[in-house]
């Protein structure tokens, strides 16, 4: 009876997930359509973003070898110990990944925000429509 009724839960709450993001998700990919015009976007700003989030991740890698270097000696034995460090190793690991995406983001937009202030005049053609026959 137990497995029947946490099954029924799963299905219903998956179901009622699924509904509520529905919307967010249709509405967010018409928001990025009307941003998929590189002449929409502020690149420079968001390589300034993309660089602001590699600077709050060393931030967070920094604290979290702080903290691992603070733990009592005492903390560390046994299972939970092991645990517990791997548990930091692994977060700085995937602070160390998302460091190097948002340095790739980071650049390409750098790159792009470059070509258009070398050639102003077509991203202005291609925000207004207006192209050359």
């Amino acid at each position: 009876m137990k497995t029947l009724t946490a099954q029924n839960f799963s299905v219903i709450a998956s179901f009622a997930f699924l509904l509520i993001t529905l919307p967010a998700s249709s509405s967010a990919a018409s928001q990025g359509a009307t941003l998929n015009n590189k002449a929409d976007v502020d690149h420079i700003a968001l390589a300034q973003y993309y660089k602001n989030q590699v600077d709050e991740m060393q931030v967070k890698i920094e604290e979290q070898i702080e903290a691992l270097s603070h733990k009592p000696r005492t903390s560390f034995f046994g299972r939970n110990g092991r645990n517990i460090k791997k548990h930091v190793e692994y977060k700085i690991h995937q602070y160390e990944i998302a460091i190097e995406e948002n340095l790739k983001k980071a650049t390409y937009h750098q790159q792009v925000a470059a070509e258009q202030s070398l050639n102003p005049a077509s991203a202005s053609l291609t925000q207004s429509g207006n192209t050359r026959s």
